[in-house]
């Protein structure tokens, strides 16, 4: 198990009960797969740097996740196929 760090800007169209179910499906998508969620911070919306899909804010998400880096790719996967997370970055701590 690897410490990293996942960062997520959800669509700010999403109201807060769609982001949440968001989150909650990326927590149960990281527990199925053996990992643990150590820190959950909603940062709320904030001004992007850039436009993403002509939006020029986000709501920002950021939690320490401990998960096995053969499991990354799934996770990525997943948060790819979402619609509503604009962006993603996750990186390993050290």
């Amino acid at each position: 198990m690897k410490q990293y760090e996942l960062v997520i800007v959800i669509s700010p169209e999403i109201d807060q009960e769609n982001s949440d179910k968001i989150i909650d499906n990326l927590s149960n998508l990281i527990t199925s797969n053996d990992g643990t969620i150590e820190d959950l911070d909603r940062w709320g919306i904030r001004k992007l740097a850039y436009p993403i899909n002509k939006f020029r804010e986000g709501n920002y998400v950021s939690s320490l996740v401990n998960i096995d880096p053969s499991k990354v790719t799934t996770i990525e996967g997943s948060i790819r196929s979402n619609e509503d997370i604009l962006r993603h970055l996750l990186t390993l701590k050290d």
